[in-house]
């Protein structure tokens, strides 16, 4: 019986690990939204073009809204694999979660 239960134990822990390792975080800033694409570029000049968004996420960022473009986010995000018609599969990217990412709060003026 205490075999089962270590058996079960290390293979729930190996799932969740495994789910966690699926995420990919960045920090980008976000160029667009355009024809179900949402479109972000990070420091280095990379595009990530994300084709899809969890519901949560897109919940606390509406990134349809312009007033989001130029903004910085941190962008969590995992690859998914999906199959067309004709049972061919792709990758796409999925974006998991966002954070905003604020400017300094406290700005200096001189007079």
């Amino acid at each position: 019986m205490r075999i089962k239960h270590i058996l079960i134990t290390l293979l729930s822990v190996s799932v969740g690990f495994s789910a966690l390792q699926d995420i990919i975080k960045v920090k980008a800033t976000f160029d667009e939204y355009d024809e179900g694409i949402y479109s972000f570029t990070d420091e280095d000049e990379r595009s990530y073009l994300f084709q899809r968004i969890d519901s949560v996420a897109s919940k606390k960022y509406d990134l349809t809204d312009i007033k989001y473009v130029d903004k910085k986010f941190k962008v969590s995000y995992r690859m998914e694999t999906e199959s067309d018609e004709n049972d061919e599969t792709y990758e796409i990217y999925a974006i998991m979660d966002l954070k905003l990412i604020e400017k300094n709060k406290f700005h200096h003026y001189t007079k």
